[in-house]
């Protein structure tokens, strides 16, 4: 039970934080999942949050269900190599740092 409260606190950070990113408000969500806007506000609290409305949350704000769910930000590197691995995080590094250079180089991530 500690552990199911834990993770909705932390489910319920992830969610702030996707909102915070992308300057959309608790009404303005509700409003695009036609739900109240205490609904939003009581999963930004850590409060339960159905399977429907999850799916449907991660489309609104462009998210994956895995990191909304776990926090898992690498999710998409399973079952890359190492080597692929490495370079995707190098690309994505380099595209933070606004390097475009870096698009005109080949990258072999997928064999």
């Amino acid at each position: 039970m500690m552990n199911e409260i834990n993770e909705n606190q932390q489910r319920g950070k992830r969610l702030t934080k996707a909102m915070g990113t992308r300057n959309i408000t608790v009404r303005q969500l509700a409003d695009s999942l036609g739900i109240s806007h205490t609904a939003v506000t009581h999963w930004r609290k850590g409060g339960s949050i159905s399977l429907e409305h999850i799916i449907e949350t991660c489309k609104e704000l462009n998210i994956s269900i895995d990191w909304l769910l776990t926090g898992d930000k690498y999710f998409f590197l399973r079952g890359l190599t190492n080597d692929q691995q490495q370079a995707v995080v190098k690309l994505v590094a380099a595209l933070r740092k606004g390097n475009k250079k870096f698009l005109n180089k080949p990258i072999n991530i997928i064999e």
